[in-house]
């Protein structure tokens, strides 16, 4: 599953990132969202 999400996310993060940004503003671009999804995957492994 790992392997088809990080084909995935590269494809679906800029239409994402839009979305975000429609519905929250600021903050929610390309890149943030990268650094978010790599913070979340780091700081939940034990």
């Amino acid at each position: 599953m790992k392997v088809y999400r990080k084909r995935l996310l590269p494809d679906l993060l800029p239409e994402l990132a839009q979305s975000l940004t429609r519905e929250f503003s600021k903050g929610f671009d390309a890149s943030h969202l990268r650094h978010m999804r790599h913070f979340y995957e780091t700081a939940t492994q034990h």
